[in-house]
């Protein structure tokens, strides 16, 4: 539900990036309901639910789950 928020209004390349990285059935449910536009949805809402999963992913990947890709490019530059 929060990922279906999250991508109201958000641009195609986004949307397919999130996308690619779920199964294939909640992938088809999210689709079939950003389908349906986002008339009635508040703005504050789908920028409630970006904020929640970005502050979750700073938080994990400062957990080590993972690195964020800046991360990534600013490790690379100290190297060189």
């Amino acid at each position: 539900e929060i990922v279906t928020l999250a991508l109201r209004g958000a641009s195609p390349e986004l949307a397919e990036s999130a996308l690619s990285a779920i199964g294939a059935r909640s992938r088809r449910m999210i689709e079939s309901e950003l389908g349906q536009g986002s008339e009635g949805i508040a703005l504050a809402d789908i920028m409630a639910a970006r904020k929640r999963i970005s502050v979750a992913a700073i938080r994990l990947s400062r957990e080590g789950a993972f690195e964020l890709p800046s991360m990534q490019t600013a490790t690379a530059a100290e190297a060189a």
